[in-house]
């Protein structure tokens, strides 16, 4: 087996990066070339601001990256719903928005009159949600936006990439279910849906899978552009070494909890406990969207404090201190995330934080909650228990998340302490190059390659747990 190498740029809602992958004696050796920031960049209005990405820049830092390092391929992920809109001539209209700005509820409210919420959910498999893509082209459509006006094709953040990189525009079948506009049990567009809401047909571009050679890299023809699982969830889970099937936690800023599937659960329970259908690398992923390590990252703009200094002060917080809901809405929005959480606290008869050993404990074991509730619905849906849970990702690397998980749980978690979604994307492209012959294949030698680390539930923290857990659903669900 050779070792070509390839590069998979890996951009996440707060950090990209950029990993050469390749294959030596059937193992898998990567090395980081460079870590950028990422996260949004606010701009003033005449009536105020709004958050956009920088995306010309971080393309900049790419090409720079790609005209100077030995590779056979490249390719792009990045996180979901986002998007851009280009104009005939395919120049961009504008930076393309945040989605923690996107103010599409109404946009939402009013499809969901038109179309139902139960004949969407069927349609495309997505559980509707004000960011996703759809709706806020449709609260563009209504408000008549200039730019929406202009518009002639939509591409999701990775799909600008390739395009910018090879000329040749395309929509790759994961990062188009994230957007609702894409039909997860068709694997179409969502044409009754886009036309219904008078969405016009031809902004959306041909669809096409992982592992499609798009073009070569216009300064460097020698480089092929190869279109990874494109959004980073997907690409994340490619790269999980399963032995039997499993519930995945993809941990990053969102914590995307789920299972693999051969075919979309669009039954009256998924929709109603918020579970969502995404086209994956290997199948159907059915996934729920949950907080990840973004209230502990807000909180961590003000505590300004290492990552190994913040999990070792979780140990010394108090136990069970209080119980919030990480997907309240009131922690969705950026800043002032402390003064939410003891908001929080006092509307829902707890007292307040006064030590940020409390607080960075609290914020741990009430993710450690949520993922539980979630994986118990998650497991009552599909009638699946799950012998042990993975988690990849930035959450993988956090020793007191992964016992706390264990724990709540009493069940195993393997975590895989690496970049998820760069080792799946380099994955997709080592296929298409004919390095490696499939999935299975490619995470047998992840399993070979990489470092994992089991934590396994104390016995003696089943009943602890086991009782905080029912408070923590009595104070955030109304339930015992």
């Amino acid at each position: 087996m050779s070792s070509r190498s390839v590069l998979a740029v890996d951009l996440g809602a707060t950090i990209g990066k950029v990993v050469m992958v390749s294959i030596t004696k059937e193992k898998i050796n990567f090395s980081y070339l460079m870590r950028f920031p990422t996260g949004g960049t606010t701009l003033p209005i005449f009536d105020g601001s709004y958050k956009v990405w920088n995306i010309v820049k971080f393309y900049e830092t790419v090409c720079e990256i790609i005209k100077h390092t030995p590779i056979e391929s490249v390719g792009i992920d990045s996180w979901g719903v986002d998007f851009a809109l280009l104009d005939k001539k395919g120049r961009l209209l504008t930076l393309p928005q945040h989605y923690r700005n996107a103010q599409s509820h109404g946009a939402l409210k009013k499809a969901l009159e038109i179309l139902g919420e139960e004949f969407l959910y069927k349609e495309t498999g997505v559980k509707p949600t004000h960011i996703n893509s759809l709706f806020r082209l449709y609260q563009m459509a209504l408000e008549k936006d200039e730019i929406f006006c202009y518009a002639s094709k939509f591409a999701m953040i990775p799909d600008l990439f390739h395009f910018w990189l090879s000329g040749t525009l395309f929509c790759e079948r994961t990062i188009a279910s994230t957007s609702q506009c894409y039909s997860v049990p068709s694997r179409t567009w969502a044409y009754k849906v886009l036309q219904a809401l008078r969405i016009p047909l031809d902004l959306f571009p041909d669809l096409i899978d992982p592992g499609t050679h798009v073009g070569n890299f216009k300064w460097d023809h020698e480089v092929k552009i190869v279109v990874p699982a494109s959004h980073d969830t997907s690409s994340a889970i490619a790269a999980i070494p399963f032995d039997e099937p499993a519930i995945f936690i993809s941990c990053g800023t969102w914590a995307i909890i789920g299972v693999e599937r051969s075919e979309p659960v669009l039954c009256q329970d998924a929709l109603q406990y918020g579970f969502t259908n995404e086209a994956g690398a290997n199948g159907i992923l059915f996934i729920k969207n949950a907080t990840g390590m973004w209230i502990l990252d807000e909180c961590n703009r003000i505590l300004k404090l290492d990552y190994d200094t913040l999990f070792s002060l979780a140990n010394q917080g108090e136990r069970f201190f209080g119980f919030i809901n990480p997907d309240d809405p009131i922690f969705f929005s950026e800043s002032q995330m402390i003064e939410k959480i003891n908001s929080y606290l006092s509307t829902t008869g707890q007292q307040r934080i006064t030590d940020e050993k409390t607080l960075i404990r609290l914020i741990l074991e009430n993710l450690a909650f949520n993922y539980r509730f979630i994986i118990e619905n998650l497991e009552k849906i599909i009638s699946l228990r799950s012998n042990k849970i993975y988690i990849i990702g930035g959450g993988a690397k956090n020793v007191f998340l992964n016992e706390s998980i264990a724990n709540a749980l009493q069940r195993p978690v393997v975590a895989c302490p690496w970049d998820g979604a760069a080792i799946g994307n380099a994955l997709i492209q080592l296929i298409s190059l004919g390095e490696i012959s499939d999935i299975k294949e490619g995470r047998q030698m992840v399993g070979q390659s990489l470092p994992m680390k089991i934590y396994y539930p104390n016995v003696k923290e089943l009943i602890p747990w086991g009782e905080a857990y029912e408070r923590w659903k009595k104070v955030t669900h109304g339930s015992f």
